[in-house]
């Protein structure tokens, strides 16, 4: 993993989708951009009952960090302190549409990975975003969706809950709300 400004990207390759910048790979950074620590949070009660910002791996699993990178709940992706690393930013609400809007139908085969997606539901594209089957943390500090779901917080928050990008097995990915205390996988977005 390569360090930059306090952060680390799985792989430093960019892709350009529209007029868009995307890092190729999800964020997995342990400090913010200043080096305070992100708290790594295992135990599911303190998870559900966190109100800091926190961070985590796939069923606690190190390794899983390596391919899908970590999750973050939305205390850690609004916080001041920054992780994106310079030059990049946590895309917005509208970043994502954007993305959606260009990539037109089927945008979820588009985004995928070819490997990895449980009943072959696989990707289809050669656009490099490789977004792979991830799942996420639910807000009880339970995993789910591994094998079937990947999903990208945004810097969008709305009241308690905050805007992300789900890709899953359907051929469209979506833009929903979820719980401030979810996991989930940042994608970061050239300025």
């Amino acid at each position: 993993m390569t360090e930059n400004n306090g952060g680390e990207f799985l792989d430093k390759k960019e892709i350009v989708i529209g007029n868009q910048i995307w890092s190729k790979n999800n964020l997995a950074v342990t400090t913010f951009n200043n080096g305070d620590p992100i708290e790594l949070i295992t135990d599911n009660k303190k998870w559900a009952k966190s109100k800091k910002p926190a961070m985590c791996y796939y069923e606690n699993n190190t390794e899983n960090g390596r391919t899908y990178g970590a999750m973050y709940n939305l205390y850690a992706v609004l916080d001041s302190r920054g992780l994106a690393p310079e030059g990049f930013k946590i895309p917005s609400e509208d970043d994502f549409r954007n993305l959606i809007n260009t990539l037109g139908s089927q945008s979820a085969d588009k985004l995928k990975s070819k490997e990895n997606w449980e009943n072959g539901k696989n990707g289809t594209t050669n656009l490099n975003f490789n977004a792979l089957p991830g799942g996420f943390r639910q807000e009880d500090g339970e995993f789910w969706r591994f094998g079937n779901g990947m999903f990208f917080w945004s810097n969008t928050k709305d009241y308690n809950d905050g805007w992300y990008l789900g890709i899953d097995s359907d051929v469209e990915a979506s833009i929903s709300c979820q719980r401030q205390n979810c996991g989930l996988y940042i994608r970061c977005i050239k300025l």
